[in-house]
């Protein structure tokens, strides 16, 4: 007896079941990064939609979700996008000094 509780699946025994196993996408996702490592030697007007590729991987097999193929084109567009955002700085000391200027107003500081 299978019963739903809430977010997961429960079991005969009452415990929650893992993953069922490989996704339908994983067949399919060298196809789609072959699509996209081609796609970027084409001129922007030329290039393949997240659609496109669903219907080229429809017709070799794939029975998944559009949205499915959408998120993976997402993350591939987007790889690398964010560099390092920390920059290190190292002084001497007496070499550099920070200071934030406040002027008080009442009970209110009001940065300068």
């Amino acid at each position: 007896m299978v019963e739903n509780e809430g977010r997961g699946v429960k079991g005969e025994q009452g415990k929650k079941r893992g993953r069922r196993g490989e996704s339908v996408y994983e067949p399919y996702r060298r196809r789609v990064e072959e699509l996209l490592e081609e796609q970027e030697k084409l001129p922007v007007k030329q290039r393949y939609t997240a659609a496109k590729m669903y219907e080229v991987i429809r017709e070799e097999g794939y029975g998944g979700c559009e949205s499915r193929v959408r998120q993976e084109v997402g993350k591939w567009k987007h790889r690398g996008e964010y560099g390092e955002v920390y920059v290190p700085l190292s002084y001497e000391p007496g070499e550099d000094a920070q200071c934030d200027w406040v002027r008080r107003v009442g009970a209110y500081e009001i940065p300068v």
